[in-house]
């Protein structure tokens, strides 16, 4: 029972992640709420690799535009996941460059 409710829990939690999308991750503010974030230093944070998060330069450049109009004014943001190797670091940032251009 123990290995069956095992499996069952990690089966759930990659099914979720494989359904990521920008629209998940959108949420409308009130007027008030927009005025706030602009009265105020807010820093978003972007823990979403390339090709997890964003397979697209678009994808990030929307998001990022999104995120400014309803007033996030800096952004921290994780390139590799926790196990990358060096390798996969730079390509990370080299992706995130590409974008940004």
């Amino acid at each position: 029972m123990k290995k069956l409710l095992l499996a069952l829990v990690i089966a759930m939690t990659v099914a979720s992640t494989g359904h990521a999308s920008l629209a998940a991750k959108h949420w409308p503010a009130s007027d008030k709420a927009k005025q706030f974030v602009k009265d105020t230093i807010v820093i978003g944070m972007l823990a979403s690799p390339y090709g997890t998060g964003w397979s697209k330069n678009e994808q990030l450049l929307t998001y990022f535009k999104e995120a400014r109009d309803a007033g996030i004014t800096g952004h921290e943001m994780t390139l590799p996941a926790a196990s990358m190797n060096w390798d996969a670091l730079m390509q990370q940032h080299h992706a995130y460059r590409a974008a940004m251009a």
